[in-house]
């Protein structure tokens, strides 16, 4: 057993391993908290019963104060050094929303009812309110199973009102960080907010715990980008994949420019180089820079749409309509059956009272697209244009 589970068993909670039915995640606690073991951080256990997890959390957490929640108003008499006991229940928002804001949580564990619409209330409750970086525990997850832990019976009445399992609430948030996906399709509300902000997802032995995102700290990666890239001047691939970093985390774009031209002046040709300079420069406000960069790169790949994308970009953020036509009309040529970009090329000629040439347009991507009424509208709108002109 780990320490932390011999002081568990020694305090009468379940939590570790040498109990007839106990649960054994101790030993997983004792590396997941480990970090913040010596800190003075909030940690919010709900449920209390018998005061047992409390005790262990004030053996092992030196600083952290302790935050039980309840219902039942007689778990009071365990209040004392560094333990608060809050009465109230898991289902009431506004009840956790105020503790959460007295005692913003880095960790947060869920002994609580174990019904699945109360847990899933809780979570979308704390978790917006949970420290960066800090972890939200679910404990007894077996209840969900039917196939779980053999001695407990009715699993079903364990999803409560929710209108799905547990299990397969939390496994849309455990598959997305699985596939690598920050974001899913139709996402918006407080599940938009949970898939941006869940880093990931951690299960052993009847416990799923999340893991906040907290603030990349790129000072030190760029420390030692810097100190690498000093020690090695002459070598080309560490100087593009540096600026590569910068690029992608959006930090320190000036720097990022400067070396992917250095880069560049030995491969004139490098398009990923290219590509992610013209990214720096845009986000610089360098466009007449960038609609360069972007013209080299149609010539090296004369058939790539995000190239000729790119230029359409540059020129229209200079403010070159006549530019931006030229971009266009190639790309239209490379995608002719892109809706947008004849809708796109339509307006672009109706800013230039070329209303034939953007009645052309609109009808087709109309055709093309005749359930999309706006572009049917679009159609009747330049119609009536020209009507008027005579």
């Amino acid at each position: 057993m780990s320490e932390l589970s011999v002081i568990g068993t020694l305090q009468g909670t379940d939590k570790g391993s040498a109990q007839l039915y106990a649960w054994d995640y101790l030993r997983h606690y004792e590396e997941l908290f480990s970090r913040w073991r010596h800190s003075d951080i909030n940690v919010i256990e709900i449920g209390v019963d018998g005061g047992a997890s409390l005790k262990t959390w004030h053996w092992f957490f030196e600083k952290a104060t302790l935050i039980g929640v309840d219902i039942n108003p007689a778990c009071r008499r365990f209040a004392g050094d560094r333990i608060v006991i809050k009465i109230g229940s898991q289902e009431d928002p506004s009840f956790l929303q105020n503790v959460a804001s007295e005692y913003p949580p880095t960790i947060v564990i869920d002994d609580g009812s174990h019904i699945a619409h109360h847990m899933i209330t809780s979570f979308e409750t704390l978790f917006p309110q949970l420290r960066p970086g800090g972890m939200y525990i679910f404990e007894d997850m077996s209840f969900h199973f039917e196939d779980g832990v053999g001695q407990w019976h009715g699993f079903k009445q364990h999803q409560g009102l929710a209108e799905t399992s547990m299990y397969d609430y939390l496994s849309r948030f455990i598959r997305a960080r699985a596939a690598n996906i920050d974001l899913p399709k139709n996402s918006w509300g407080i599940s938009r907010y949970l898939f941006e902000n869940i880093d990931s997802v951690v299960t052993c032995g009847g416990v799923i715990g999340v893991r906040k995102k907290s603030p990349r700290n790129f000072e030190r990666d760029i420390e030692i980008f810097e100190r690498e890239i000093s020690r090695n001047l002459d070598n080309e691939l560490y100087a593009e994949r540096y600026a590569q970093y910068l690029v992608k985390h959006n930090v320190d774009q000036e720097r990022a420019a400067v070396l992917l031209k250095d880069v560049l002046k030995v491969s004139p040709d490098n398009g990923p180089a290219l590509t992610a300079l013209f990214t720096a420069l845009t986000r610089l406000a360098r466009m007449d820079e960038a609609a360069r960069i972007a013209e080299e790169l149609t010539r090296i790949y004369p058939t790539d749409q995000g190239a000729w994308h790119r230029l359409v970009e540059a020129q229209r953020k200079r403010q070159r309509p006549d530019l931006e036509l030229m971009a266009l009309k190639k790309l239209v040529e490379l995608a002719p059956e892109a809706v947008h970009l004849h809708a796109q090329l339509s307006a672009l000629y109706e800013r230039g009272d070329d209303l034939e040439a953007a009645l052309s347009e609109a009808r087709k991507a109309s055709q093309m697209s005749p359930a999309q009424i706006n572009l049917a509208d679009r159609v009747k709108d330049l119609e009536r244009k020209l009507s008027a002109i005579g």
